[in-house]
């Protein structure tokens, strides 16, 4: 559906709303970008196509518009019907959702297992940006990567991370089982950790962690953080920061300064 310049028509707005929803944005391969900052960080990456809307009251202190390429204005209560958000900033931009096709790389990777709170996903996104991880492997169970939640919890930072969907993932992961480190609870503790080079650090679910068929793919390099007082477990996402540190950051020469 063409999106009209300057003037928004009702049917943009109901075809905008219908992208709240992951089965429109997957058939549309588009998908809705809230707030200032990240649809800054969208534009500078360049990664896709799209226009940026915003109310007058947002463009009045608005200073980089020729940046934002804004397409039109919207009403504070027009945007707020489509918003996720409970206060809208003011921005909105529709944009198309890039397609990055996995491959066997000789680069490190990280791949999330059934991480399926978009705050979580998110924060691991953010993360990943933060140390350059080349690539971030996702299977279909994960919270959508391009939900407005995720996108705005990730900070602009899913626009620099290079995200892609394992179809069959287990068969995918098979040739590169010797760099695969799975986390879990019967893992070697981080602290006594050897890292391989080019490691490939696999992360489960929230509450259930890793399935069983995924620590086999090299289930004698697991790895746990050892916890010291009485917390039941650690957050996935802070998880991932303490072991992005030490498997990209810290003890990881292959990968790029930042």
């Amino acid at each position: 559906m063409a999106i009209q310049r300057q003037v928004i028509t009702r049917a943009n707005l109901k075809y905008f709303a219908s992208l709240r929803h992951r089965k429109y944005r997957k058939s549309e391969r588009l998908t809705l970008v809230e707030g200032r900052k990240p649809i800054l960080e969208w534009h500078r990456s360049g990664i896709s196509t799209g226009e940026v809307w915003i109310t007058p009251q947002a463009r009045e202190l608005e200073t980089e518009e020729d940046i934002l390429q804004i397409a039109g204005a919207i009403s504070p209560q027009d945007l707020q019907r489509i918003s996720t958000l409970d206060s809208p900033e003011g921005y909105l931009a529709v944009i198309s959702i890039p397609e990055y096709q996995p491959s066997l790389p000789d680069d490190a990777a990280l791949c999330l297992v059934e991480v399926q709170d978009p705050g979580n996903l998110g924060t691991i996104l953010r993360i990943a940006d933060w140390f350059s991880i080349p690539q971030v492997w996702i299977n279909d169970t994960c919270a959508d990567p391009w939900s407005p939640k995720v996108i705005r919890a990730s900070m602009g930072s899913v626009f620099h991370t290079r995200i892609c969907l394992l179809e069959d993932p287990i068969e995918f992961l098979k040739p590169l089982a010797q760099r695969i480190i799975p986390t879990h609870l019967q893992g070697k503790p981080l602290q006594n950790f050897t890292w391989p080079p080019h490691p490939i650090l696999l992360l489960g679910n929230e509450g259930n962690g890793l399935p069983q068929n995924w620590i086999n793919l090299n289930p004698e390099a697991g790895v746990m953080i050892p916890g010291f007082g009485n917390a039941e477990s650690l957050n996935i996402a802070v998880a991932a920061g303490i072991l992005a540190w030490e498997a990209f950051g810290a003890k990881a020469p292959t990968m790029p300064n930042k």
